[in-house]
């Protein structure tokens, strides 16, 4: 009987260890570590963005999937040496956890991410989707990367050379981390698999086999059609992110213990016209949308385990320490009362 009585205790108090709540009216489990962690990066991607998604394309009373996160957060965008950095400083400075970022070879000096949560046990991997534009990938071409990308297999949906080394969906293959594999079905422009579906395949076929994962996936188009003044590809870009931001928030919720999380860097502001000629203007194909300055501010939306730790404000540089670290206060209670 006592063994009993002990036992159950015991066990009362292991389960109070990790506990329930709520977070944007939502019931959330706190204190859990991820076992699987998919980080979409969407360079140039703003909060007004939704508003083309929320008042163009549907029924305003329907949620988007953005509005399914558990938190959203703002992120300052500045470094030690600019505000506003670019594309790649930023996004350098959120995988590194430093403000030290230029555009320099010294950038790829500091550990990534990838390499911590490598160390920690977990398979890593990342899918680059590459625009014309260079000046938006993280391999920079120019710099020797070697340490930099050594932890992590690199996914590159870009034109492969003859001396490339290659994936496809549909080939079964031993991926090495340190290597860069170009996309076969990227021979021509654009790559006949599309973000999604080598995202999709990609996930079942090489991340789920490992158990706990790490998969950063990146896409640079909308900000390559913003530069552009685009309207029309800004427009299917958008409708393309929200899908794999649907997707992937489905998937987290068949995989209680994943971490999904949204970030951008460069952000562009946009506003939509208002009503009457300008915006039957608008809707008729005409572009009368009105971009601004880059914001100093940069958004993050975060679902499933930990992603508490994304609410608020604070620097892109924070954003490895928020992934790796669990901010919760762990305490053992007996009946809602703390023993530690």
């Amino acid at each position: 009987m006592f063994f009993r009585v002990i036992t159950g205790l015991v066990l009362t108090i292991n389960l109070s260890c990790s506990h329930y709540g709520s977070i944007n009216k939502k019931v959330h489990r706190f204190i859990d570590e991820p076992q699987k962690v998919i980080w979409y990066h969407v360079p140039g991607l703003h909060e007004a963005h939704i508003s083309i998604l929320k008042f163009f394309y549907r029924d305003t009373s329907i949620p988007t999937a953005f509005e399914k996160s558990t938190c959203m957060g703002k992120m300052w965008r500045y470094n030690l040496y600019e505000i506003r950095p670019d594309s790649r400083q930023s996004f350098l400075s959120q995988i590194s956890g430093t403000k030290n970022i230029t555009n320099t070879c010294n950038s790829y000096s500091y550990k990534p991410m990838w390499s911590y949560m490598r160390a920690s046990g977990y398979f890593t991997a990342f899918l680059e989707n590459e625009t014309q534009d260079p000046n938006y990938s993280l391999l920079a071409p120019k710099c020797e990367q070697n340490r930099f990308r050594d932890d992590i297999v690199w996914w590159k949906m870009a034109r492969p050379t003859s001396k490339s080394k290659t994936f496809h969906i549909q080939e079964e293959k031993d991926y090495k981390p340190g290597n860069v594999y170009f996309d076969k079905s990227c021979t021509q422009s654009p790559c006949f698999n599309d973000l999604m579906t080598n995202t999709k395949n990609l996930i079942s076929r090489e991340l789920d086999p490992q158990g706990s994962y790490f998969f950063l996936v990146s896409d640079s188009s909308l900000l390559e059609a913003i530069d552009q003044n685009n309207l029309k590809a800004i427009k299917t870009s958008i409708l393309k992110i929200e899908s794999m931001v649907d997707y992937l928030y489905q998937l987290q919720e068949k995989n209680p213990d994943m971490l999904v999380m949204i970030t951008s860097s460069d952000p562009v502001p946009v506003e939509l016209p208002s009503t009457g000629k300008e915006w039957k203007s608008f809707i008729n194909g005409r572009n009368n949308l009105v971009f601004k300055n880059s914001s100093i501010l940069s958004p993050v939306w975060a679902k499933g385990v930990r992603a508490e730790n994304f609410c608020g404000m604070y620097e892109e540089a924070e954003v490895l320490q928020r992934v790796m670290n669990n901010y919760t206060n762990k305490r053992l209670e007996l009946f809602g009362i703390p023993l530690m």
